[in-house]
């Protein structure tokens, strides 16, 4: 799930240098993940609704699923995405966030199966539904609106704005001085994600769009 996120972390550094109320964990039971896969992929296959190009759906492709069809998410699941990205980011070590987040620039991604494992029961199901509804938006392909450049630039200034001084401060000296550290790489994508997850569903998702330069497609 993290190629579209990475692609929206660096865009928003980008604008930045030119230029959340976040979720209790509960306790993590590392195996409930697995198991929640399990039956998501047991769904998944006896989808007929599905066309057999997304029922046959495996673990290894759920992991490019959000580079292909995230993009045909309605607001309200965008949103949703945004959301609980959010609050695994905060369930996260901090080398596991820098990692997941991708501005830290390392090379290697964080699979969904491990993000499953390392976040609480709450945050497996949300991650799992919206993949579910990614999975049925592209049975059923509805272009969504993208927002223009004005409303990303307008959706960056009002993140940047409502941190504190000293927080504007540190995010503008990450976003010109570029790789961050570790920590300041994972502060920098809880602050940005724990920020966006607080936007209204129907102004999130059109800005999300334009954030990740990525054009609905049936």
């Amino acid at each position: 799930m993290a190629p579209s996120f990475r692609s929206l972390a660096a865009a928003l550094i980008l604008a930045l240098g030119s230029g959340l109320g976040r979720a209790e964990a509960q306790a993590t039971d590392s195996t409930y993940g697995a198991r929640a896969l399990a039956r998501f992929l047991d769904r998944n296959h006896a989808d007929t609704q599905l066309p057999d190009s997304l029922r046959n759906m495996t673990i290894g492709r759920l992991d490019s699923l959000a580079d292909q069809y995230f993009v045909l998410l309605d607001d309200t699941a965008t949103a949703l995405y945004v959301r609980a990205f959010a609050g695994a980011l905060d369930q996260l070590s901090e080398s596991q966030c820098a990692r997941l987040g991708g501005l830290s620039g390392e090379k290697d991604e964080m699979h969904l199966v491990t993000l499953l494992a390392l976040v609480d029961s709450a945050t497996v199901d949300t991650l799992l539904l919206v993949h579910e509804l990614a999975l049925l938006a592209a049975a059923r392909p509805t272009p969504q609106r993208v927002g223009t450049q004005e409303e990303m630039q307008a959706a960056i200034v009002r993140l940047v704005t409502s941190l504190t001084p000293d927080d504007q401060q540190r995010f503008t000296a990450i976003a010109l001085h570029p790789p961050p550290s570790q920590s300041d790489a994972c502060w920098a994508d809880r602050t940005m994600f724990g920020g966006l997850a607080k936007f209204p569903s129907a102004d999130l998702g059109p800005v999300m769009r334009r954030m990740t330069q990525r054009t609905p497609t049936q």
